[in-house]
């Protein structure tokens, strides 16, 4: 069970292995386990080891992040490559290759740490030098630190989610405490309530090491290591799950001292760098020497075809420059999965981030009707929309910006893995994106690998699991959740095209069906939102709810013709190029003004009139000009370029 280390040295090889798998060994594995972590460098190398297997793409520096994305709803998986798409359309089952992994790699983490634990108490015990003493204090927090961070994504996903004020009797996982479980011993899952339970106690025991370590002299690790910001951050996370909102404000506030915020540009070009920046609390280090590859969140969102949905670009306003950072004409790629300019699939993988602090500080002081307080602290990633300046632009009630922290939390954190979990813990729906409906993921979890059950070690599965699932062809385990708000934007359309008209809804994950009519059908017809034009004309399209709840736009219906647009003849020393060459009435069209060499556009010389009638002029800005109901001719001037004297 649970990586059950195998007492067999096979050319001084420790093998981890599950009961029911077995894995191939690390570069420290090779160590027999008698010897393994007998001195602080050792352990050193040993903790080590514990990151790496941490962030190895089968748990965090991958599957479990990715879960979070693909199987909520910011994130589509290519049917083409199939990456994910298992994952994405929630067509698991017991022996799904991404779970195993995350199950067995989660359990080595948590196994690793164990042993290293035990080894730094047999060191400590031994009354070593200063610098040795530091080691283990140093391996033991990190060490517990990693274990509460290792079992809180394993329950997460394995598990129902905990609910504050219940009795959490559901099972959860196996606990691992103090000692490794040893190969072919008889196990059995704690209820969810025991392993936060674990959780809260390994994380109080890496604070408790982590003062002896200060004490000690150590030396504050950077953000690629769990240090005192990480641990608050942890801590801080862990109660936000619990609905613990007093520690959760507490310990994210206590994160952030000293943290400055970033300017847009340095926020924008992070995702580009492995260099840490105030915004980075923890990350899993990245390098070109990893040799990811095929194996990293970067190419699953990139040559995999993952891509952002447009639950995300939906929530973000123009302004945002977060909207930037998403590329509609690329189907929607993120620059925040880019890596770097001479190696695309490395990136540091965020796990603890400043603004996630802010965001776990606003809503845990909303839930404590301290609104004031959630305005201030939620302001600090609102303020990324140029259109919110301060407090007085964010929603007033608790229960509007409850909703706008959730909202929040989508544009900051999309592509990083919180919207599944995030989903599952608030009790709130996500869209199928195979369907469209919504679905509520509060009451599925994920199936214990069938290796893991069928070893006959004490490990049960998940009762009734795949009843739980949303049905990829049919409303099956799909909810309604009721629209509070509608709104269109005015359009148009010209003679015998159609248009598509989305609807914002809120809340954006709201699900009803809704009832469309046009005004003037003999203008425009309008059927589930798909809007045909038929004569030149205007018509009033509304779109309502079973409710009552309404929203109406115009749609203007305009003259297909189209005119040609033209560059007149004899423009010597330069050329003008338009496009497109023909357009009907309020199309922009934009011109492109090339100079030859040594030369430059004569000041005020770009014109654009009536064709056969200069006397009408069309007014150009910035190169383009909406084009009138008549054909156009475009003239331009070059002059010489005056060399500097």
């Amino acid at each position: 069970m649970i990586r059950r280390l195998l007492n067999i040295v096979l050319v001084a090889i420790a093998i981890f292995s599950m009961a029911s798998c077995k894995q191939e060994p690390e570069i420290w594995d090779y160590i027999p386990l008698d010897e393994a972590y007998d001195e602080a460098q050792k352990l050193e190398a040993g903790l080590s080891g514990a990151y790496y297997t941490l962030g190895n793409y089968r748990f965090l520096g991958k599957y479990a992040i990715c879960i979070g994305d693909f199987a909520g709803d910011l994130a589509t998986a290519s049917a083409s490559s199939g990456h994910f798409l298992g994952i994405h359309r929630y067509n698991v089952t017991e022996t799904q290759d991404e779970l195993s992994e995350i199950w067995n790699y989660g359990y080595k983490v948590i196994d690793r740490c164990v042993r290293l634990e035990q080894g730094a108490n047999a060191l400590l015990a031994s009354k070593p030098e200063v610098e040795d003493e530091i080691i283990a204090y140093k391996v033991l927090y990190q060490g517990y630190a990693l274990r509460a961070l290792s079992n809180f994504y394993l329950v997460n996903i394995f598990a129902l989610p905990y609910r504050a004020g219940a009795a959490n009797a559901s099972p959860g996982i196996v606990i691992v405490k103090d000692a490794p479980v040893e190969a072919f011993a008889q196990v059995s899952r704690s209820t969810v309530a025991e392993v936060y339970a674990h959780i809260d106690e390994c994380i109080k025991k890496a604070n408790e090491y982590y003062d002896k370590f200060m004490d000690a002299q150590g030396e504050e690790p950077n953000a690629f290591y769990i240090n005192k910001a990480g641990l608050l951050a942890l801590e801080a996370r862990v109660a936000l799950y619990k609905g613990d909102w007093a520690t959760a404000a507490t310990c994210a506030s206590k994160a952030l001292d000293g943290r400055a915020r970033v300017n847009d540009q340095t926020y924008q070009e992070m995702w580009r760098s492995i260099a840490l920046t105030d915004e980075i609390i923890f990350a899993i280090a990245k390098s070109e020497d990893d040799n990811l590859s095929a194996n990293s969140i970067n190419t699953q969102y990139g040559s995999y075809g993952g891509r952002i949905s447009s639950t995300v670009t939906d929530l973000m306003a123009d302004t945002d420059i977060r909207k930037r950072m998403v590329a509609p004409n690329d189907d929607n790629a993120t620059v925040k999965w880019l890596g770097l300019s001479t190696s695309a699939a490395t990136s540091n993988i965020p796990i603890f981030r400043t603004s996630e602090m802010y965001l776990i500080t606003a809503e845990a002081k909303a839930q404590q009707d301290d609104l004031a307080g959630a305005k201030t602290a939620l302001l600090f990633t609102a303020q990324r929309d140029a259109s919110i300046a301060s407090e007085a632009d964010l929603p007033s009630t608790k229960e509007a910006l409850l909703d706008f922290i959730e909202e929040e939390r989508i544009r900051e954190l999309y592509s990083e893995g919180h919207r599944w979990y995030d989903a599952r813990r608030t009790n709130r729906p996500t869209r199928y994106r195979a369907t469209g409906y919504a679905w509520n993921v509060s009451g599925f979890c994920y199936p214990i690998p069938s290796s893991e059950v069928n070893a006959g070690f004490g490990v049960e599965q998940n009762a009734n699991w795949s009843k739980a699932l949303p049905a990829l062809s049919t409303k099956a385990n799909a909810v309604s959740y009721p629209i509070t708000s509608l709104q269109l934007e005015r359009d148009s359309v010209k003679m015998g095209d159609s248009i598509m008209l989305v609807p914002v809804v809120k809340p954006f994950y709201a699900s009803e069906d809704l009832t469309w009519e046009s005004g003037t059908a003999a203008v425009a017809t309008v059927k589930d939102g798909m809007v045909k034009g038929l004569t030149i004309g205007k018509s009033i399209i509304t779109v309502s709810t079973k409710t009552g709840v309404t929203a109406s736009c115009e749609i203007t219906v305009k003259d297909s013709t189209t005119y040609a647009i033209t560059v007149a003849s004899g423009i010597a020393n330069g050329k003008v190029s338009v496009k497109p060459s023909k357009a009907a009435a309020d199309d922009i069209v934009k011109l492109t003004v090339t100079p030859a060499d040594g030369y430059r556009l004569k000041e005020g010389s770009l014109k654009a009139y009536k064709k056969d009638d200069s006397s009408v002029e069309v007014t150009i800005s910035k190169n383009q000009f909406i084009m009138p109901a008549y054909a156009v001719e475009v003239t331009a001037q070059f002059e010489a370029v005056t060399p500097a004297p």
